[in-house]
């Protein structure tokens, strides 16, 4: 699903880049705690980098973007690691937004 939205994006990279200096912050899913989520947030901002997106991380702990592990009964919200990683990376992308805005 993610690999078909991030094609689909693709409309809007032309005429004009319709996403340039948007802030974006990635949260992906796992069914491990280090299931390769951190690879898949890599090849999900530089497919956006393609858009001139202004990539945001959170911190602390949450550098990249957000990750959560899916391993209680497809309940991330048990995961209290992942839920503050996603909560911190909201943060942040919110005060990029408004920075950019303030601009």
């Amino acid at each position: 699903l993610c690999k078909a939205f991030l094609e689909r994006l693709a409309v809007l990279r032309k005429p004009t880049l319709l996403l340039a200096d948007k802030p974006v912050g990635v949260l992906t899913v796992g069914a491990y705690r280090n299931g390769g989520q951190e690879l898949v947030i890599e090849q999900i901002q530089t497919a956006m980098l393609c858009h001139e997106v202004m990539v945001v991380g959170g911190k602390p702990r949450a550098h990249q973007g957000a990750t959560l592990w899916n391993a209680y009964d497809d309940d991330i919200t048990k995961d209290e690691f992942g839920i503050d990683t996603a909560r911190k990376l909201g943060m942040r992308v919110a005060e990029a937004a408004l920075r950019v805005t303030k601009a």
